[in-house]
């Protein structure tokens, strides 16, 4: 499970830059291939929703 806070003005753009960033995508060069969709997750989709258990402010 993760947790996401995103406190930035522009989440696509954002996660682009990511995206293009050599250092991220060796990681999920690495990384990636140890991983599975869940069986909840949608056809397509690597991430299914969860559940909230706890809500922090």
């Amino acid at each position: 499970m993760t947790y996401l806070e995103y406190s930035g003005e522009n989440y696509a753009e954002d996660t682009a830059a990511i995206a293009d960033d050599p250092v991220s995508r060796a990681w999920w060069a690495l990384t990636d291939p140890r991983q599975q969709p869940l069986d909840s997750a949608a056809e397509g989709e690597w991430w299914a929703p969860a559940e909230e258990v706890f809500h922090l402010d």
